[in-house]
């Protein structure tokens, strides 16, 4: 059987290869200090991405092809959204012409005789065993292991956390801004809109929190979206306004374009960036706030933001639509909290020594409603989550096994093939 990209994502997520002698096809020493986050939209596989090249470090983002030379055939090359590529693991590198960027032949440090004994046994079942009604309730021991894997996922949260902090010599407020600012980014522009914290200090997000119209104008200026010419006042204030900022702070813009197509337009970036110019301008600590929350779900909505007032009638900059007050929604609230914020307030307490932080954070996560979305209804017939805990856990066995096929390995698979064969 042969390889393939997502066989490639399973070795890899799971340290099957020889993780301490890896080299480029150039000889170089490589670490991969943190593989990166799984990207499931148009881009490289895995985004924020960190290597060590002979000691040196590279952020950024990995793709993986089969062989070097599908990076022509896909026309990547072509593409703005992979300049940010740092690292292209291939299982053959069967091209010379490669110069983009470093390139890790996989095979090279894969056990062949483990790999081809796995994956000839590779989801041998026809038809995924969560599709099929199960007849009695899970286990104690299948729920307890469900509830690992939430342990797990908020564990893996915490990786890149901590390695953004190392990138920044410490400061969490300034790991903060940008986590949650790439969150507000909603999976298909979250790669951009972290690269458009990265542009911007959180020392200047701090000095300007009194006016959001000028953090507004710096979002929106490193965005991209200032580069035209307006009918409105508004965003020809906005650009003004950005224009004198970029040359005062010495402001370098970024590679990335932002996405609009295909996406709902309470999603579009412009209103989403607007929220996060006025979270900000009223949040200066995220620590401090959480440290004094009692109650998540009212917190949860007391915090749901507004775009700035130009916004009510507006999707995007001179075009009249319904007037709308673009208020935060509940399920995108709670959305930041659930993949920002809780994230990094166990990962502050991990780095203080305060073991309450994980507590209050599971506290938090099971007073809270669970998330709806296709990969937890993929469930349905198995489980239905009662709370973000239990969501979370299922989006983990969802990433982690149901869409690796990892079947064989998976304790709800098992019980319900031993439940349907009785």
């Amino acid at each position: 059987m042969g390889i393939n990209e997502k066989m490639m994502q399973f070795i890899l997520e799971n340290k099957l290869y020889d993780e301490f002698n890896l080299r480029t096809i150039c000889g170089k020493k490589i670490a991969i200090k943190f593989l990166g986050i799984l990207n499931p939209n148009q881009g490289p596989d895995f985004l924020h991405s960190r290597i060590l090249i002979d000691n040196t470090e590279w952020a950024g983002s990995i793709e993986l092809h089969v062989n070097t030379s599908h990076w022509i055939l896909h026309r990547h090359h072509l593409d703005k959204n992979y300049i940010n590529v740092v690292l292209h693991i291939v299982w053959k590198h069967d091209t010379s012409k490669f110069i983009q960027s470093h390139v890790l032949e996989l095979s090279d440090y894969v056990d062949v005789v483990w790999e081809e004994a796995y994956f000839n046994n590779f989801f041998q079942y026809g038809i995924r065993p969560c599709s099929i009604p199960l007849k009695t309730p899970l286990s104690s021991n299948t729920i307890d292991w469900v509830k690992q894997l939430g342990h797990k996922r908020l564990l893996k949260k915490t990786e890149w956390i901590f390695a953004e902090l190392n990138s920044v010599n410490g400061d969490w407020n300034e790991v903060a801004w940008r986590v949650i600012t790439s969150n507000f980014g909603y999976k298909v522009n979250s790669a951009v809109f972290f690269q458009i914290a990265c542009s911007i200090p959180y020392k200047l997000i701090i000095r300007l929190r009194n006016d959001p119209f000028l953090i507004e104008c710096l979002l929106m200026g490193q965005a991209g979206l200032l580069d035209q010419d307006f009918n409105d006042e508004y965003p020809k204030q906005l650009k003004s306004a950005y224009l004198r900022l970029k040359s005062i702070f010495i402001l370098k813009d970024i590679e990335h374009p932002l996405y609009f197509l295909r996406m709902r337009p309470h999603n579009f970036p412009t209103i989403r960036l607007s929220q996060l110019a006025i979270f900000f301008s009223k949040v200066k600590s995220v620590f401090d706030l959480m440290e004094n929350i009692e109650d998540i779900n009212k917190f949860s909505s007391q915090n749901r933001f507004a775009a700035s007032a130009y916004w009510d009638c507006r999707y995007v900059f001179d075009r009249l639509s319904k007037k709308r007050t673009k208020l935060m929604g509940k399920d995108f609230s709670n959305n930041i909290i659930l993949n920002s914020m809780i994230p990094l307030f166990i990962s502050y307490g991990i780095s203080t020594g305060d073991t309450r932080c994980f507590a209050k954070a599971r506290e938090w996560l099971e007073s809270m409603s669970p998330e709806a979305n296709k990969n937890i209804r993929f469930f349905k017939h198995v489980v239905i989550p009662e709370n973000a805990f239990e969501s979370q856990s299922l989006m983990e066995l969802f990433n982690g096994f149901c869409s690796n096929d990892r079947c064989e390995e998976c304790f709800v698979a098992k019980e319900i093939l031993h439940a349907n064969s009785c």
